[in-house]
């Protein structure tokens, strides 16, 4: 039967040595690659904007919906990588490959600059934590200088 599926396909039964099992498994794991990219694109996709990370940037979304849409297309032209054994549909192929190379590409060369303005919003952070703290001791020594002001005139 797996013969007879992949018959009309010879350069894969060639490639595989015509061993028909190995052949299907092939099929199989790039059937199960083509719906995880699938699946994880749509994810990130999805849900990218929805859970941002604590101090989460715009820039963070963009990029991580970059990748998305990457993964989507690497889905997508591995689909058509398996479809490809029964159907010549190697012109749509390389384009669908193009597109997530580039929307992958870009997110790779976006990702420094989300990485340092995290950095940056880090230090933010931690700047606005030293001046909680700086503002609560102001407001002890405020406190402090009131109850003396008090004790001083009520001792006069």
């Amino acid at each position: 039967m797996i013969s007879e599926l992949f018959k009309l396909y010879p350069p894969l039964k060639d490639s595989f040595m015509g061993n028909d099992d190995l052949m299907f498994i092939d099929f199989i794991g790039g059937c199960m690659i083509c719906v995880s990219f699938l699946t994880a694109g749509i994810l990130l996709m999805v849900f990218a904007g929805k859970y941002p990370a604590k101090g989460g940037l715009k820039e963070q979304k963009i990029v991580a919906k970059g990748f998305g849409v990457a993964m989507i297309f690497c889905g997508i032209a591995r689909c058509f990588t398996e479809l490809s054994l029964w159907y010549n549909y190697a012109e749509i192929h390389a384009y669908i490959k193009v597109i997530a190379g580039i929307f992958g590409v870009i997110s790779v060369l976006y990702t420094p600059v989300v990485l340092k303005k995290l950095k940056e919003a880090k230090t933010i952070d931690d700047l606005a934590k030293q001046l909680e703290v700086a503002k609560n001791k102001l407001e002890e020594v405020h406190d402090f200088n009131k109850r003396l002001d008090n004790n001083d005139s009520t001792s006069s």
